[in-house]
């Protein structure tokens, strides 16, 4: 049985997404050295030199500092510098939600894509060990005939 491949349109490159299998940590290139597994802590440190995405993730998952109260602004305070602040600040704003959202579909469209990838890996897998379970039942049949 030939085995299958994945259309390369469908592939995650085709979709902007990255790839962490090209990671030397992920590849056994950490210094980990056990049975095929990967130490998630370094991993991830040796990652993070390399990836902004990483790093950001990290620093995300740390405590934050809390944020100071708000105070409102008197309104004779309010010229024309401040409203040019408000208006980058609410540009600023909108551009990193926009960037986030981005980022969420593109996550989305990774695990969908790696979603129909793994079943059609768990079907060759079945398909495979059914092959060889007949294989296996062939050659015992073959054995008791001589």
């Amino acid at each position: 049985m030939a085995p299958i491949t994945p259309n390369p349109e469908e592939s995650p490159q085709a979709y902007g997404a990255s790839s962490l299998s090209n990671s030397p940590a992920l590849n056994g290139a950490s210094g980990y050295r056990g049975k095929g597994l990967v130490d998630p802590i370094i991993a991830l440190t040796s990652m993070e030199a390399s990836s902004p995405a990483i790093s950001r993730a990290l620093a995300s998952a740390l405590p934050r500092r809390p944020r100071s109260e708000k105070r409102p602004i008197p309104d004779e305070q309010k010229d024309d510098k401040y409203f040019e602040r408000r208006k980058r600040n609410n540009a600023a704003a909108k551009k990193s939600r926009d960037a986030r959202k981005q980022r969420e579909d593109e996550i989305a469209l990774r695990a969908c894509f790696l979603e129909k990838e793994n079943a059609v890996l768990r079907a060759q897998v079945a398909a495979l060990r059914e092959e060889g379970a007949s294989l296996r039942q062939m050659l015992v049949l073959q054995k008791n005939a001589h």
